[in-house]
């Protein structure tokens, strides 16, 4: 046998803040402990139908699938990092599901979810749910994109400006430019500052539907912001400086909060597509008013609000 397989990588193109900095936890934490990592497999990867994939898989001591924020709602992309526990070649092969967002998956990804040796939620709520579906208590901690500190300065009093985000709804990012262009024409300090790098943002699409939906993504986007510019941080120290200079981050992306979080930065954010928000806002013990419903914001609320954190 040789090293640990890692599943569901998310950083092949380096440029998703956040991804990036849960990869480079997970491989460090392995390197600490002397195992090498002998194949990784990007996210949404039909693997079972890729022979070389497999052969890779059967013959790792470990299996580590990164649950991230996939597992949700049946998706049938994310249900492949479950299908490693039905594959008859894979059966000897120890499994751990770490990282993982679960909510409202259907009974055969339990029944799947059961035969991993090793099971760790990133949130309470999917703790909860996972513990329920399978008979066995699962653990939790925070999304790994927290498990480093920045090395910044995050002294408050450097602190200006609202840094806006995007989402991973068109529409809803469309809305947050519109408010990032509303608050700026209104004299404030605003950002529009994407979760991904400028190479990443120009990346294509390999299937026409996906360069179409991009496109229409960005055609929104601009039309929403009118004439305030984009801004792409150069890499992710950059973004976490930006994020530490700022006054209040309002974003749609979960990624962008949790590294407000380690920042130290106040958030405002809007829910996704999955309770993961929800969940944050909770599990890190902040003000339920800091969850925003995308109908409820306009740029009064983010103007006239006091977003400071609080001494609690």
């Amino acid at each position: 046998m040789s090293g640990v397989a890692l599943m569901n990588v998310s950083d092949s193109d380096r440029g998703h803040f956040g991804c990036n900095r849960v990869m480079d936890c997970i491989r460090t934490q392995l390197a600490d402990r002397g195992l090498e990592i002998s194949v990784e497999i990007p996210d949404a990867t039909d693997w079972p139908n890729q022979n070389g994939l497999v052969d890779a898989l059967a013959d790792a001591s470990l299996i580590i699938t990164n649950g991230e924020g996939s597992l949700h709602h049946g998706r049938r992309k994310a249900g492949w990092l479950l299908q490693i526990a039905d594959h008859p070649r894979l059966a000897s092969v120890p499994k751990a599901m770490i990282n993982m967002l679960w909510q409202d998956n259907p009974g055969d990804w339990a029944e799947r979810l059961k035969k991993f040796d090793f099971v760790q939620a990133r949130d309470s709520a999917s703790a909860a749910e996972a513990s329920a579906a399978i008979g066995r208590d699962v653990d939790w901690f925070a999304d790994f994109s927290l498990c480093q500190k920045a090395e910044l300065d995050l002294s408050a009093g450097t602190r200006s400006g609202t840094i806006v985000g995007d989402s991973i709804s068109a529409s809803a990012s469309s809305e947050l430019a519109a408010i990032a262009s509303r608050a700026r024409s209104k004299g404030e300090e605003v950002e529009l500052v994407p979760t991904i790098s400028a190479a990443r943002a120009e990346q294509k699409s390999n299937t026409f539907l996906g360069s179409l939906r991009m496109a229409l993504a960005k055609w929104r986007t601009a039309r929403s912001r009118g004439t305030l510019p984009i801004v792409y941080a150069e890499d992710e120290n950059d973004y976490l400086r930006r994020l530490a200079r700022a006054s209040i981050s309002l974003t749609g992306r979960f990624h962008c909060a949790c590294l407000s979080i380690l920042t130290r930065t106040p958030i405002i954010v809007l829910p996704s597509n999955s309770r993961k928000m929800e969940t944050l806002i909770v599990d890190a013990g902040l003000n339920p008013r800091r969850l925003v419903r995308k109908s409820d914001l306009d740029e009064r609320l983010l103007i006239e609000t006091d977003w400071r954190w609080s001494d609690d």
